[in-house]
């Protein structure tokens, strides 16, 4: 099969989106790995083979939300395949409609989600334990003793700049605004699959006509929905996003700061950490992609990410025999380990200006700290297949047990909260960090 011709491609999607210029528009490669192993593959596939291939590829996407003879069809397909490979089935016909509907109209389902009076109480806690954090990881920068001083005041400078959108957009309860956001969408009752098909390439139209534009990052833009339960760290904006979605139990809400800060704090800590992981410090505190690190904290820097790979590389899932990749998963082990770190520094803070708090009833053989330990286990609690842990080991994040145990083995502050005893399974002597 000939080699793929890029130009035609790149230039046929933004074909009456947006004007490119190829001789002088620079095309950011996120993975050369992957298009140099796909190059191997499309030298060595017949052209039929690929076509065939890439129809699979369309029915796996559309045949869920299409005619009930079409899903019935991939049902009895699914379960046969289930039988042979151990693949989980998918979600029931009512969860794949309720997902499709806050996948694609995740602003207007969160109108009917969220509390409207959330930036006036919430949001103000959330944005007080974010600047612990971002205190709490300056902190730990000036104490650093392998970045040598122009980078560490670059680095607090991105650290200060670092943005954040909490909760949900401002106009989100503005109907007019509400309405625009989803302009040009002509919904049919008759029509779902086409339904689908038309948000989807609104939205892919819209992002592409932005590409020449530099201000697309401002306080209506928003990376995700706030349904989504996750977070987010944007490296070209420079920003956090905190959707409403995991602003709830099991992350947060949990009655005392401690546990909020082991919980919620912790994942904040991680997307902020991501800022300054191996892929986010090649971002510079206005998002751009350029090199803003000497050379020679850039190599001092690798030298203790070679830890977290080797650490991270000796877990092992017998289950399905396989090892962790820590170089795979390196990015977010950093923010794990750093992430939680920060929270243990921040929750310091809080106290040191609001008191201490009150014993957990129930609990009071529990120090504050050890709450917060305890916090943040519990967001990695999990039940799992043999097919979801194959699906886990493919993903650029650890398994959840492994996030866990190797975070806790790497920090000193735990061994000492605990008691753990000197060389026991969770206080090794050699313990991993950057900060």
């Amino acid at each position: 099969m000939p080699k793929p011709i890029w130009r035609p491609f790149i230039e046929s999607i933004f074909d009456s989106i947006a004007t490119l210029d190829l001789d002088k528009n620079k095309i950011l490669i996120g993975n050369l790995k992957y298009l140099k192993d796909m190059a191997l593959i499309f030298a060595n596939i017949e052209e039929q083979d690929l076509e065939s291939y890439i129809w699979w590829a369309v029915v796996n996407v559309v045949a869920p939300h299409s005619s009930e003879k079409l899903r019935d069809s991939w049902t009895t397909y699914l379960n046969n395949l289930r039988n042979i490979l151990d693949i989980e089935m998918g979600e029931s016909k009512s969860l794949q409609c309720a997902s499709a509907v806050n996948e694609l109209m995740g602003m207007a389902v969160s109108w009917l989600f969220v509390d409207p009076t959330f930036h006036d109480n919430e949001a103000l806690k959330v944005r007080e334990m974010l600047e612990n954090i971002k205190e709490a990881f300056a902190s730990l920068v000036v104490k650093t003793d392998w970045m040598d001083q122009s980078t560490k005041t670059v680095t607090l400078e991105k650290n200060r700049k670092m943005s954040s959108k909490i909760g949900f957009p401002k106009w989100l309860f503005n109907k007019e605004e509400l309405n625009q956001y989803y302009e040009g969408v002509d919904l049919s009752e008759t029509k779902y699959l086409g339904n689908m098909i038309q948000i989807l390439k609104i939205e892919f139209n819209e992002t592409w006509a932005t590409i020449h534009e530099n201000n697309i990052f401002n306080d209506s833009y928003w990376f995700t929905d706030p349904t989504t339960v996750n977070a987010y760290h944007i490296p070209h904006a420079n920003e956090i996003t905190i959707p409403a979605g995991i602003l709830q139990f099991p992350f947060y809400e949990l009655g005392l700061e401690a546990l909020n800060y082991g919980a919620i704090g912790s994942i904040l800590g991680h997307e902020l950490s991501h800022g300054f992981d191996n892929s986010g410090r090649l971002y510079d505190s206005d998002g751009n992609l350029r090199q803003w690190w000497t050379n020679e904290t850039s190599t001092e820097y690798t030298k203790r990410t070679q830890c977290f790979i080797e650490h991270y590389n000796t877990y092992y899932e017998p289950v399905i025999d396989q090892y962790i990749d820590g170089e795979e998963t390196l990015d977010e082990n950093i923010a794990d380990n750093v992430g939680l770190r920060e929270a243990v520094i921040a929750y310091e803070r809080w106290k040191t200006r609001h008191g201490q708090e009150p014993l957990l009833p129930g609990f009071t053989q529990f120090t504050h700290e050890q709450l917060l330990y305890l916090a943040f286990a519990h967001v990695w609690c999990e039940s799992y297949t043999t097919a979801s842990l194959k699906w886990l080991l493919d993903d650029t994040h650890s398994p959840p047990h492994v996030r866990l145990r190797a975070v806790l083995k790497n920090s000193k502050e735990f061994s000492a909260t605990w008691n753990c005893p000197a060389e026991s399974n969770m206080n090794p002597s050699k313990k991993c960090h950057l900060w």
